[in-house]
């Protein structure tokens, strides 16, 4: 059985850096392609932790990895970045291996850093001027976000493009492989928009790279593999000769990789010390009965810290700015529950009494009590629940554009909120997502459509922020609906019917979905209700007034 896949954070000098990291051993550090993060490389070379340390990071601007912030970085500048990464987390020795993007990276690493015992690049490029002119001008546009979501289709066609022909643009040159799961490009595709315009910026990079000039001056022992399932598996054949220090090794696919690799690097000799896993206080991952979670905490202890609790198909990044206003005067957590964002799903998944005892755990975790819990959309039903069965915990609710369904309603529910986002061949999950997005402003509940349905409400045409909701539903496509599931599993019925604690109820009174801020008003027998305003700061103004009486 394989180590587990632990994820971390570090701040290295201010910018967080998001890492992959399992088994013990060696340390042997994985970069990756772009568009890509860290998990593209961990997962098919994760038998390697059988032996050694693995630990993928997840390169500047991609995965979960702050952007550097420079226009043009170049591939000595991500370099840079990977060295001072590298000296935070108290690597003194490792490998260091780099795949495309990574490659041309890994390779200026082992230039200017000498803690690299053995560099090893799988798939470089070698291109003429003439070829990286017409990549930089073609190879990467823009995928603006569009009102429509076309863009979605230009994206995923773009990106199953890259596995067929190579370069994407010329269709003439086909790759001979079979096409990747539609897993895989779905994940791809989500990468490249979650990086937004930072995309293109690795690409630019490696195709600027002067990978002659860099493989002359290497002085580290390195391996340099050609795969045959790789487009740039002939590359190495235009390079006349390369210096001694440098092996070339031909291998079929990954797992012929992954033994040639061992049997060149499990013999190695160096000195390893212990990784410093410390994470940032603001941002980390936990591990709450093996499920690892992403925790958000911003402000300074006080008696009285706050707990928010995102919406349905949303994860913590849809709050951090309320968080962030709010931790003025006191400390706000907020955190991806369960099966949603990047927290993994927990057992009982269905449970709205799990998902309690998960937000129970946290608290004890971080030694919180005396809390007050924001809670948006159905996430009341988590609100409500945690504070029946934990009384103790906690000091008042807040509950913004609460839904708690009568029993009645449940099967319809369970049955229709939810389409099917599982990845499909034809990429038309990406559609059916920005679709769902929409409708459910327009309609409550979104799959009915009658006039009777209208939410009125005001409707945002920033297709930016349609795009920010819908990464965040799309970063969990086939997981979402389980805690969406157990919220609306905890019907009005199910209720205890004499709650004290004090309660504050927002929501917009012409809303079709604000009927259940009515319906449950009068299960709280010490609850003020008002109507949320529009702007960001009046809310801020409300709850803080709240929280302070």
């Amino acid at each position: 059985m394989l180590a587990k896949i632990f994820r971390r954070f570090i701040n290295v000098n201010g910018r967080i850096v998001h890492y992959w990291i399992s088994g013990k051993g060696k340390p042997f550090v994985l970069l990756h392609a772009s568009p890509q993060d860290g998990r593209f490389v961990i997962e098919p070379l994760h038998e390697l932790a059988k032996d050694f340390q693995i630990i993928a990071l997840d390169t500047p601007g991609y995965g979960l990895s702050d952007p550097l912030k420079k226009n043009n970085p170049t591939a000595r500048d991500f370099a840079n970045a990977t060295i001072n990464t590298l000296i935070k987390l108290n690597i003194n020795q490792c490998i260091l291996y780099g795949t495309h993007t990574g490659a041309h990276i890994a390779l200026e690493v082992a230039i200017n850093h000498k803690k690299i015992k053995c560099l090893i690049i799988d798939g470089i490029s070698f291109y003429s001027n003439e070829e990286k002119k017409q990549l930089l001008k073609n190879y990467t546009p823009k995928f603006k976000p569009q009102k429509h979501g076309e863009h979605l289709i230009r994206a995923w066609h773009h990106t199953r493009d890259q596995t067929i022909f190579y370069p994407w643009f010329n269709k003439k040159n086909r790759i001979k492989r079979k096409l990747p799961s539609p897993n895989y490009i779905h994940n791809v595709v989500i990468s490249k928009l979650r990086a937004e315009e930072n995309y293109i910026k690795g690409y630019k990079a490696a195709f600027s790279h002067n990978t002659y000039m860099a493989f002359a001056k290497i002085k580290t022992h390195t391996l340099l593999y050609s795969r045959k399932d790789d487009v740039l598996e002939k590359h190495v054949n235009r390079v006349k000769s390369f210096k001694q220090n440098i092996k070339i090794i031909k291998v079929f696919d990954k797992d012929e990789l992954i033994k040639n690799i061992n049997k060149n690097c499990k013999k190695l000799k160096f000195k390893s010390s212990k990784i410093n896993t410390n994470q940032p206080s603001f941002i980390s991952f936990i591990n709450i009965n093996n499920s690892q979670q992403l925790i958000r905490i911003h402000g300074k202890e006080n008696h009285k810290p706050v707990i928010i609790l995102h919406g349905i198909t949303k994860n913590s990044i849809s709050t951090i700015k309320l968080q962030k206003e709010l931790s003025q005067f006191r400390k706000v957590l907020s955190f991806d529950i369960p099966g949603n964002g990047f927290s993994e799903n927990i057992k009982y998944k269905n449970k709205i009494s799990s998902y309690s005892k998960n937000l129970y755990l946290i608290l004890n975790k971080l030694k919180l009590r005396n809390a007050s819990i924001i809670s948006f959309d159905a996430s009341a039903a988590l609100a409500i629940n945690t504070l029946d069965l934990y009384p103790s915990l906690f000091h008042s609710l807040i509950l913004i554009n609460p839904i708690i369904l009568k029993s009645k309603n449940k099967k319809d529910f369970v049955k229709n909120f939810f389409p099917n986002l599982k990845p499909k061949k034809d990429g038309t999950q990406l559609i059916t997502a920005w679709d769902y997005l929409l409708d459910s402003k327009l309609f409550w509940p979104w799959f009915k459509t009658n006039e009777i349905n209208i939410r009125n409400l005001s409707i945002s045409n920033n297709p930016k922020k349609t795009q920010q909701d819908f990464i965040q539903l799309m970063t969990s496509p086939e997981t979402y609906h389980n805690y969406t599931k157990a919220c609306f599993s905890y019907t009005q019925e199910i209720i205890n019917k004499d709650i004290k604690t004090k309660t504050l109820l927002l929501g917009n009174k012409i809303d079709k979905a604000d009927k259940f801020r009515d319906e449950i008003s009068n299960i709280f027998k010490n609850s003020s209700k008002i109507e949320k305003p529009q702007s960001e700061k009046k809310l801020v103004n409300y709850i803080n007034k709240f929280l302070a009486e």
